[in-house]
């Protein structure tokens, strides 16, 4: 931040992806970044995990003994309390044919396994709104689409619990894909904006603040 400009990664890197997965473990070999997934070209849908050190400035690939199936597009939290970072949900399967998924998954530095939560779930979808209240270790969930149709749905997963609940609202957003939403701290908010809603992707410009 000092120097106020962008300066390149050497050596390693992942080739080069859409719609993959990153996350932040501060206790792994004294903080590194987890980038999981995607799809590309060259690669096309992706199953590696790559753990990047930002004071070296470097990325190094990690194999793990378990690896959760090929996806983009999924929802990416960074669990600090509990020491992992969470990915839910996303495409498994290239267009035109995309498969989509619900499955939920960990990693905790070491190897990736699967969230055995309670509670219904969100169904399979990709590109939803989310955001994480690192605290109450909330994951809020907003809406995504199959293809087929975005969801009118919202859904919190207390990570403290492993427990997922549909929350219902009284006045909620248009329906989307591709939303950006953040937890503010200060303000104790998740604020959402833009996105597209289907048919014919329309963007939106509209933002909308959520108190839990």
């Amino acid at each position: 931040m000092a120097t106020k400009h962008w300066q390149a990664v050497t050596g390693s890197v992942p080739l080069g992806t859409i719609g993959c997965h990153a996350g932040w473990l501060p206790n792994l070999q004294g903080g590194r970044a987890v980038v999981f997934a995607g799809q590309g070209l060259s690669v096309g849908m992706d199953t590696s995990t790559w753990l990047y050190d930002p004071a070296a400035r470097s990325f190094a690939l990690y194999k793990p003994t378990t690896t959760p199936p090929s996806r983009r597009d999924g929802a990416t939290a960074s669990d600090i309390v509990g020491n992992r970072v969470l990915v839910f949900g996303g495409q498994t399967a290239p267009q035109p044919n995309a498969a989509h998924t619900n499955d939920f998954w960990q990693f905790d530095g070491s190897n990736w396994s699967k969230v055995v939560a309670t509670g219904s779930k969100p169904s399979p979808r990709r590109y939803p709104a989310t955001a994480f209240d690192p605290k109450r270790r909330w994951l809020v969930v907003f809406s995504g689409t199959n293809e087929v149709k975005d969801f009118e749905d919202l859904w919190l997963f207390d990570a403290s619990t492993d427990h997922w609940t549909q929350l219902s609202v009284v006045e909620a957003p248009e329906v989307r894909s591709f939303g950006a939403m953040i937890f503010d701290s200060g303000s104790q908010a998740f604020y959402l904006f833009g996105g597209f809603t289907s048919p014919g992707m329309k963007g939106q410009a509209d933002g909308y603040r959520l108190v839990l």
